[in-house]
């Protein structure tokens, strides 16, 4: 409960970095022996901009809407030792990233369940294999980027994801036109 507690007094704060820096210090204090992995991000809508920072994984993968490849996304480093999981460390220093964002532009942030599954022949799906199978078809929609994504999972592994935690999100910026549309929608 203490960790929801901890989450929950910081739900108003953009910044990931002063988030997961409370965090780790809560873990560490706390004893926790897990590796406790994490991605925070946190959208602005007044000015479309996504700020992210990490905590042991990869920062993700970005793709813009007339750009048919998928790149890792950046974070703007300010300590040689950072991103650590949480609460390896009493003191550990997390980086945060910024982007633009513009309606068509996609993000998929992922465990490292998803890179490191292994084939039968121990062989890992690996980030290569991930962008191949997102540039697949790079303007599909989310449910069914996802549905391929999984598909090619379940086949690299022969139908074995039981070797850790596998988990991804796949998020498609809507522009503003959209957002209008869906507000009315759900109201």
């Amino acid at each position: 409960r203490w960790i929801y507690d901890a989450l929950r007094e910081n739900i108003d704060n953009p910044e990931g970095r002063s988030v997961f820096a409370a965090l780790n210090l809560l873990l560490h204090k706390q004893g926790v022996k897990a590796i406790t992995t994490a991605v925070l991000a946190t959208f602005s809508a007044a000015d479309f901009t996504l700020r992210f920072s990490v905590a042991g994984q990869s920062p993700g993968l970005f793709k813009a809407l007339h750009v048919s490849t998928w790149a890792p996304l950046s974070l703007v480093p300010t300590a040689e030792r950072a991103n650590l999981p949480l609460g390896v460390l009493e003191a550990m220093v997390y980086d945060e990233g910024v982007i633009q964002l513009r309606g068509g532009d996609r993000l998929v942030f992922y465990t490292d369940g998803v890179t490191e599954c292994p084939s039968p022949q121990e062989e890992e799906f690996g980030e290569g294999r991930l962008r191949e199978v997102l540039q697949a078809d790079p303007n599909a929609d989310i449910p069914a980027a996802r549905d391929r994504l999984l598909a090619a999972l379940l086949q690299h592994a022969e139908g074995n994801l039981t070797h850790d935690d596998l988990t991804f999100m796949l998020i498609g910026a809507l522009d503003s036109d959209e957002t209008a549309q869906r507000r009315e929608f759900s109201a």
